[in-house]
């Protein structure tokens, strides 16, 4: 039985009983995950909000070039094909084998808070009233956790809402410096700092998943996470119901119509001294995209399968229904900065440092969007936007 390191960073009970899943499918085709690199014939990487980049680039694991051995594949029966990323400095190629794809501008809502408010916000400035009035039914109207990638996700979405698809591509896609350094961005952070009133400082040393616990219990009445928190809100009974114990997920107000999304990839790396096990990295990702693989995994992530043949009726179907009106207008299909789909870890982690002055600190939005721009300049072309393969 080949024997595969798998590094990963997954603490909460979905995401571990997700690599279950993926445990079982891999046991299936003959594969053994290990605890350690060097006991371990194929060594991967799940990239899922996860600074790769910087492992590859130094005296890491280098990616292994996925196009051959996924040419055996139908990629055509794929929603998400594999995808390549190229790093422009180091001419380094990252491959993936996709297990799912989520929505990142979904907002979580307390239904007891929503249902004594009514009504839902459509854009950023009735996302403001609904805040003042979540403020007098709970001392948190919307949480932000201390991960770098939900307090950049905020902005993210913020400069969705308020600005649209085209100029957030602008932004984190292109990482273009003349929208960096116009008006439309510096009228992002000064909505940013609007939501200084609503956050609760003594919460933002807290971790995503102690915020959606203190949300099932009715303490905070909102928070910008994907729909990867799905399972938060799901009995275990009940994986892939749309019919939340507590909450509501809404789209974040101002970004109806836009799939801002984020993929967990397996990515495939090698050390200098390790022969590619061809035999077992093909087990590997017919085990990964096989359309039942996909299926539990999605229902316990959340998550839209990559594989077509991998339908449940009991995955949303709204995001179903989105997606493939996306895949037909590629123009509302953008990817998230804040899970490292489109941009550099520096960008995003200077962003969300950005993000918890102004909302935790004393920082100004002229001085913010300062940093933001040198941010810019210093990284212009370091890292190209996610291109999927043909």
């Amino acid at each position: 039985m080949s024997k595969v390191h798998l590094s990963h960073w997954w603490v909460s009970s979905s995401e571990l009983q997700s690599l279950e899943i993926v445990q079982r499918s891999l046991e299936a085709k003959g594969l053994s995950l290990v605890d350690r690199p060097e006991l371990a014939d194929l060594q991967a990487v799940l990239m899922s909000a996860h600074p790769l980049w910087e492992r590859v680039r130094g005296d890491g694991p280098r990616p292994i070039d996925l196009s051959h051995h996924l040419s055996l594949f139908d990629l055509e029966s794929r929603i998400f094909p594999p995808f390549r990323v190229a790093d422009g400095p180091s001419h380094l190629c990252l491959y993936g084998i996709p297990l799912g794809a989520f929505r990142n501008n979904s907002m979580w809502v307390d239904r007891g808070i929503a249902d004594r408010i009514g009504g839902r916000p459509r854009d950023l400035g009735e996302w403001m009233d609904w805040l003042r009035q979540a403020s007098r039914l709970t001392n948190c109207p919307l949480g932000v956790s201390r991960e770098s990638w939900a307090q950049s996700l905020l902005f993210e979405s913020i400069v969705l809402s308020l600005q649209g698809p085209e100029f957030h591509r602008r932004v984190f896609g292109m990482q273009s410096a003349r929208a960096v350094s116009s008006r439309q961005m510096l009228e992002c952070i000064e909505a940013l700092a609007r939501f200084r009133p609503f956050v609760s400082p003594e919460r933002a040393s807290q971790a995503w998943h102690e915020l959606a616990a203190q949300q099932r219990a009715g303490e905070v009445a909102s928070l910008v996470m994907g729909d990867w928190l799905h399972s938060e809100f799901t009995e275990p009974s009940t994986f892939g119901s749309t019919g939340y114990r507590s909450s509501y997920k809404w789209t974040v107000p101002g970004t109806e119509g836009i799939y801002l999304y984020s993929v967990d990839y397996v990515v495939l790396v090698e050390d200098a001294n390790t022969a590619i096990n061809g035999e077992a990295l093909t087990a590997l990702a017919t085990a990964l995209l096989h359309p039942e693989t996909q299926a539990r995994f999605g229902l316990i992530k959340g998550a839209l399968p990559a594989v077509k043949d991998a339908i449940e009726p009991n995955i949303d179907p709204e995001g179903w229904k989105l997606f493939h009106l996306a895949s037909l207008c590629p123009e509302i299909l953008l990817p998230s900065m804040s899970l490292l789909q489109g941009s550099g870890m520096r960008l995003r982690d200077a962003i969300a440092r950005a993000v918890h002055t102004i909302l935790f600190g004393d920082a100004t939005v002229e001085a913010t969007h300062a940093t933001i721009v040198e941010t810019i300049a210093r990284d212009a072309g370091r890292l190209s936007c996610l291109r999927l393969a043909a």
